[in-house]
């Protein structure tokens, strides 16, 4: 079957209804990828991802409740997969009308499950690559829409408006689909009626110093364009008003049994971690000099082109630090929402689930969430693998897994970008391959994966303080009696020495 015949077969079985032949796509598709070059793999992947989220829509129509999230896992997994096809075989070209959609829809679902912050990048990627694209407009207007609803910062609330105005009023003008109009519209309606109440003036965005010098200006500048900062204002764009970290704990109501902010200073400890990772990642990426104190250091050379310098390690340990704090979020959430787990099986995969394990369900709290943010959190882990919990919906998943577990245990070699070109050639000596010790990835891809596992600890912290916000609030509604307030104060700038 041709390929446009199995996307038209996806579009009219979804029109009508029809799961049986939905299925019988996916199973074709399944057995084509065998034998398809990468620009008809990511074209494959796509049309999956597309049977899928028929399946989906037909099943969310009967009220099949207990598919429905196998089914966007799904989806979710294969949309990932075909925009890893394009990005690594470089196919933007051949698949230049393909790919905002993929994007479109990968923002789609995240949005959906709870994860605002890297559904609206996905949505920004789709525009800078169309700027007119209505559907990748129209749904990150409607996202930030829901995003700014769960800010607890009300400066920050209201400075998303404009930037959502601005892009729904766009996707209509550029024809979205007809089924999106009528929630597009209404959504525009909504917002243009909390400016004219708030009477919200247009934001300069760009008159705050984002440093004292060139290297601040140059690590601030790069963390606005990679979206690093905990600050939800940085996910509308590398505005200089962003260009801080003043997410935080929020207020919380806790027994006056307990004289500490224990919550207050966990997430102190959390955001620390992160900044530091951040710093050494830009660190390792930024460094062109060898550091003095590598100099007069004795080491062998195995002549398989690996880097063994401060940058290189710089690099690792902001990879270690940021993977270690999605079980440190675990910890925190295990206590804080009662859960009852001990400690020795703490794990940010297993809290969700009945005896740490996928295969017995999740715990009865997690079955029904009306809590957005929380929903991204239990959502976020399958991005992340482990031996217990295989069913992941980021094909990079167990390569990130890996590359922890030699860091952290073993023996992970960065092969010089230099060379990188020849890492996956038979070139590469077959010696440094059979160390058992040893896993070995070029400079550039493993920049990459460190960067993309940043940002999801970035945005693990803000679904976690936004979590525990919208918990609080339902806490109120239920709690009786007297509370006594605790000031915090602000560690100050001149203490951190």
């Amino acid at each position: 079957m041709g390929l446009h015949n199995l996307a038209n077969q996806i579009d009219s079985a979804t029109g009508a209804g029809d799961e049986q032949q939905l299925g019988d796509a996916i199973a074709v598709i399944q057995i084509s990828f065998k034998k398809a070059s990468p620009t008809e793999r990511a074209a494959l992947c796509f049309f999956c991802a597309n049977a899928h989220a028929g399946k989906f829509h037909i099943q969310n129509r009967r009220n099949h409740l207990e598919a429905l999230d196998d089914l966007r896992k799904s989806e979710l997994f294969y949309l990932r997969k075909a925009e890893l096809e394009i990005i690594e075989h470089g196919l933007y070209d051949l698949l230049h009308d393909v790919f905002p959609k993929i994007l479109t829809n990968i923002g789609g679902i995240l949005s959906y499950v709870g994860r605002p912050c890297e559904a609206v990048e996905y949505w920004t990627r789709a525009i800078e690559i169309d700027p007119n694209f209505a559907m990748a407009l129209g749904n990150r207007g409607y996202g930030l829409f829901y995003y700014a609803g769960i800010l607890y910062d009300e400066g920050h609330r209201l400075t998303f408006l404009s930037f959502i105005k601005e892009d729904l009023d766009k996707a209509l003008e550029n024809g979205p689909e007809p089924r999106a109009i009528d929630g597009f519209k209404h959504c525009a309606d909504q917002v243009t009626k909390q400016i004219e109440v708030y009477k919200i003036p247009t934001a300069d965005m760009d008159s705050f110093s984002i440093g004292e010098s060139k290297e601040e200006i140059a690590f601030r500048s790069w963390c606005l364009l990679n979206r690093l900062f905990l600050n939800p204002l940085n996910d509308l764009g590398a505005f200089h008003i962003a260009a801080s970290d003043p997410l935080g704990c929020p207020s919380l109501s806790m027994s006056i049994e307990i004289s500490q902010p224990i919550y207050h200073l966990f997430f102190n400890q959390l955001k620390q971690e992160f900044v530091t990772a951040r710093f050494l990642l830009f660190e390792g990426l930024q460094t062109t000099e060898t550091h003095f104190a590598d100099r007069e250091t004795y080491l062998h050379n195995s002549s398989d082109y690996p880097v063994y310098s401060i940058r290189a390690e710089k690099l690792k340990t902001s990879f270690r630090i940021a993977y270690s704090l999605f079980d440190k979020i675990a910890f925190m959430l295990n206590d804080y929402l009662e859960l009852g787990i001990t400690e020795k099986r703490i794990s940010f995969r297993g809290i969700w689930y009945l005896n740490q394990d996928q295969k017995k369900d999740l715990l009865p709290q997690f079955k029904t969430i009306e809590n957005w943010p929380l929903n991204g959190l239990l959502w976020l882990p399958k991005d992340l693998y482990s031996e217990e919990f295989q069913n992941n919906v980021l094909p990079e998943a167990k390569e990130l897994h890996k590359i922890r577990n030699h860091i952290e245990h073993k023996n992970f070699k960065l092969i010089s970008d230099m060379y990188g070109e020849i890492y996956d050639s038979k070139e590469f000596p077959d010696s440094s391959r059979k160390d058992p010790f040893a896993h070995a990835l070029p400079e550039d891809q493993f920049k990459q994966k460190a960067l993309r596992l940043l940002k999801m600890a970035r945005s693990a912290l803000i679904y976690l303080s936004l979590a525990m916000h919208l918990e609080e609030q339902k806490r109120d509604l239920v709690t009786e009696g007297m509370g006594v307030p605790m000031d915090l104060d602000t560690y100050s700038d001149d203490w951190k020495v």
